[in-house]
């Protein structure tokens, strides 16, 4: 399947407007294979950011319904004073369980280059260089909504906990719920 479309993003920042017009695109095939497996690549260009991704999903695990998703991508984000590339893999599972819930987990790791544009500037919140980020995540959802965008009965939860220990491949250690 083809998708397609134009985007507008609004940016405003210190009293000042700004839109950014673009383009996305997603081209996916959904039975690889014969087996279910999807695969595919979207891409997103404006003014000031680029995404591209490349992603395959399976549908099975070990004789599982459990669902797979294998994405890697490259952002670059054009800023006022800097230039951000940004090159990453992400490996998730998701599991249905009985009663509306779902459980999530990934580890994700990226390769985060920034570069600053004006050398005359010396901005302490800008670094030059790369830092590898890598984290695990897991999350609990349960829905049991009766509509996604128009819900007029039923609850939906979810709590997510992100973890970047040392040894993982990450530069950055953190912990957030």
């Amino acid at each position: 399947s083809v998708k397609y479309g134009f985007t507008v993003t609004d940016h405003r920042e210190n009293q000042v407007r700004d839109r950014d017009f673009g383009v996305s695109t997603e081209l996916t095939y959904r039975n690889l294979f014969g087996k279910g497996v999807v695969t595919g690549f979207s891409g997103k260009v404006d003014r000031s950011f680029r995404e591209a991704r490349l992603f395959s999903s399976f549908p099975v695990f070990f004789n599982r319904d459990v669902a797979s998703t294998v994405s890697l991508f490259r952002t670059r984000e054009t800023l006022d004073d800097a230039v951000s590339n940004t090159w990453g893999i992400t490996l998730k599972q998701q599991w249905r369980l009985r009663d509306f819930y779902l459980l999530s987990y990934d580890y994700s790791y990226r390769r985060v280059g920034t570069l600053e544009l004006d050398l005359t500037d010396d901005d302490p919140d800008i670094v030059d260089g790369v830092l590898p980020v890598a984290r695990f995540n897991v999350t609990l959802t349960r829905d049991t909504r009766d509509d996604f965008f128009n819900a007029t009965r039923g609850t939906f939860f979810s709590n997510s906990f992100d973890l970047a220990p040392p040894g993982i491949g990450s530069a950055v250690k953190y912990i957030r719920n």
